[in-house]
């Protein structure tokens, strides 16, 4: 095969490592090790990383001009210089979850770290264009008591459903307890309706991620590879975490779901 022909066979959109790409990847690992270990110098971050300091001042200093760290003196617990140190900015990113239930919704605010700082509840509507709208006046009231003011605004919407849910779309296949929702675009009409941008996918799969998420932060020895599995009064669920990462199987609809089992041949039915 000639040089031109080996070229011609190189699949097209292949990315490689660009300076700016891996800067891109330093910056998100010292982010992440702030989260996890904050407050943190400078000069953990590049002790711990191996990443030359002048590389890890001039990551940190785009963080801070961006907002999402703060920098500040550090309580001194020795004589000598009093290090700086980083912490992030809760502010900076605030986001939405919406919890979708069978009676009640509940809708919560968190920043940068993911912790939830405010929540509001309301009874779960019966359709799903009244959701849309009992939702949307929910963000309002939320923009309203957190004091958001101009153009002060959340930065994306997390919808957590109970059933099948086809995450590329954020469209609900199906829900146990409220059919009526089956095939309804929940993601794309409360984006339009609000203005945020927003994602849906299975409660589960959801609760699997803050499992990861908070795990990793509070428990340094937790496992990455798990299963999250969830039994209440109206479903079981389960979220299936794989090396860090949520499973979404193929299509991103039903791999790694667990459902009831027949116990008792024409019995009673279950609740649910």
């Amino acid at each position: 095969m000639s040089r031109a022909n080996a070229l011609e066979a190189v699949p097209a959109g292949i990315r490689t490592a660009t300076p700016s790409s891996v800067r891109h990847v330093n910056k998100a690992i010292l982010l992440e090790l702030i989260r996890r270990h904050q407050p943190m110098s400078r000069a953990d971050l590049a002790r711990v990383t191996g990443i030359f300091r002048s590389s890890v001042s001039d990551i940190v200093d785009e963080l801070v001009e961006t907002g999402l760290v703060i920098e500040e003196k550090a309580i001194p617990f020795r004589r000598g210089r009093v290090p700086m140190s980083l912490q992030l900015n809760e502010a900076s990113y605030p986001v939405l979850g919406l919890n979708i239930r069978p009676q009640h919704c509940q809708l919560a605010y968190a920043g940068l770290s993911g912790r939830i700082q405010k929540t509001w509840t309301f009874e779960t509507p019966s359709s799903p264009r009244q959701l849309v709208k009992t939702v949307a006046q929910a963000i309002q009231r939320a923009r309203t008591d957190l004091n958001f003011r101009g153009n002060g605004t959340f930065r994306t919407l997390g919808i957590a459903v109970p059933g099948h849910v086809d995450t590329a779309n954020g469209t609900i296949l199906w829900t146990p307890t409220h059919e009526q929702f089956s095939n309804f675009p929940i993601a794309e009409e409360l984006e339009s309706y609000s203005g945020l941008p927003a994602l849906a996918d299975n409660d589960c799969n959801a609760g699997a991620l803050s499992e990861l998420w908070l795990a990793t932060e509070d428990r340094r020895d937790r496992s990455t590879d798990f299963v999250f599995l969830n039994v209440s009064d109206f479903g079981v669920g389960a979220g299936t975490v794989l090396n860090g990462q949520i499973y979404p199987g193929h299509d991103s609809r039903l791999a790694g779901e667990v459902g009831h089992m027949v116990v008792e041949p024409g019995g009673l039915p279950c609740g649910c």
